[in-house]
Protein backbone atom coordinates (compact mmCIF):
# COMPACT_ATOMS: atom_id res chain seq x y z
CA UNK A 1 0.00 0.00 0.00
CA UNK A 2 0.87 3.35 -0.78
CA UNK A 3 1.16 5.02 2.93
CA UNK A 4 3.26 7.33 4.78
CA UNK A 5 6.08 5.63 7.04
CA UNK A 6 4.23 7.43 9.84
CA UNK A 7 0.92 5.75 8.85
CA UNK A 8 2.75 2.37 8.69
CA UNK A 9 4.68 2.54 11.72
CA UNK A 10 1.43 3.34 13.53
CA UNK A 11 0.02 -0.07 12.38
CA UNK A 12 2.90 -2.32 12.82
CA UNK A 13 3.00 -1.11 16.23
CA UNK A 14 -0.48 -2.49 16.67
CA UNK A 15 0.40 -5.56 14.68
CA UNK A 16 -1.98 -4.44 11.49
CA UNK A 17 0.34 -5.46 8.95
CA UNK A 18 -1.85 -6.91 5.99
CA UNK A 19 -4.23 -5.12 4.22
CA UNK A 20 -6.98 -7.99 5.41
CA UNK A 21 -6.01 -7.05 9.07
CA UNK A 22 -6.64 -3.05 8.18
CA UNK A 23 -9.79 -4.05 6.37
CA UNK A 24 -11.16 -5.50 10.12
CA UNK A 25 -10.00 -2.94 12.03
CA UNK A 26 -13.41 -0.36 13.07
CA UNK A 27 -13.09 3.27 12.90
CA UNK A 28 -12.85 3.62 16.60
CA UNK A 29 -9.81 0.51 17.08
CA UNK A 30 -7.98 3.05 14.27
CA UNK A 31 -8.63 6.30 15.67
CA UNK A 32 -6.90 5.16 18.82
CA UNK A 33 -4.11 4.53 17.94
CA UNK A 34 -1.44 7.17 18.34
CA UNK A 35 -0.94 9.24 15.28
CA UNK A 36 -4.20 8.16 13.62
CA UNK A 37 -6.81 11.03 13.12
CA UNK A 38 -9.61 11.39 10.76
CA UNK A 39 -7.22 12.67 8.03
CA UNK A 40 -5.38 9.44 8.49
CA UNK A 41 -8.51 7.14 8.51
CA UNK A 42 -9.14 8.71 4.97
CA UNK A 43 -5.60 8.44 3.70
CA UNK A 44 -6.01 4.77 4.60
CA UNK A 45 -9.35 4.39 2.76
CA UNK A 46 -7.76 5.96 -0.47
CA UNK A 47 -4.91 3.56 0.02
CA UNK A 48 -7.06 0.82 -0.15
CA UNK A 49 -9.31 2.46 -2.97
CA UNK A 50 -5.99 2.70 -4.93
CA UNK A 51 -5.32 -1.27 -4.27
CA UNK A 52 -9.23 -1.47 -6.23
CA UNK A 53 -10.52 -2.86 -2.63
CA UNK A 54 -13.95 -1.62 -1.25
CA UNK A 55 -12.77 -0.21 2.10
CA UNK A 56 -14.81 -0.44 4.88
CA UNK A 57 -17.42 1.96 6.10
CA UNK A 58 -15.61 3.45 9.00
CA UNK A 59 -17.86 6.06 10.59
CA UNK A 60 -16.80 7.92 13.93
CA UNK A 61 -19.10 6.61 16.35
CA UNK A 62 -21.65 9.25 17.56
CA UNK A 63 -21.18 10.80 20.72
CA UNK A 64 -23.51 10.29 23.60
CA UNK A 65 -25.71 12.92 24.60
CA UNK A 66 -26.47 13.78 28.29
CA UNK A 67 -29.61 13.61 29.49
CA UNK A 68 -30.92 16.30 31.81
CA UNK A 69 -32.51 15.63 34.95
CA UNK A 70 -35.82 16.01 35.23
CA UNK A 71 -36.66 19.28 37.81
CA UNK A 72 -39.20 18.49 39.99
CA UNK A 73 -41.08 16.44 37.21
CA UNK A 74 -44.38 16.35 38.39
CA UNK A 75 -47.20 15.60 35.61
CA UNK A 76 -50.69 17.02 35.49
CA UNK A 77 -51.98 14.11 37.23
CA UNK A 78 -50.04 15.21 40.52
CA UNK A 79 -50.46 18.87 40.10
CA UNK A 80 -54.42 18.00 40.50
CA UNK A 81 -54.17 16.18 42.95
CA UNK A 82 -52.76 18.90 45.19
CA UNK A 83 -55.80 20.94 44.35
Amino acid sequence: MALSVRIVNALEKHNVILAEHLMRQTYDSLITLKNFGSKTVEEVREAIVKLGLTPPNWKRTPKKTKTKKAQNDKSAESLFEFW
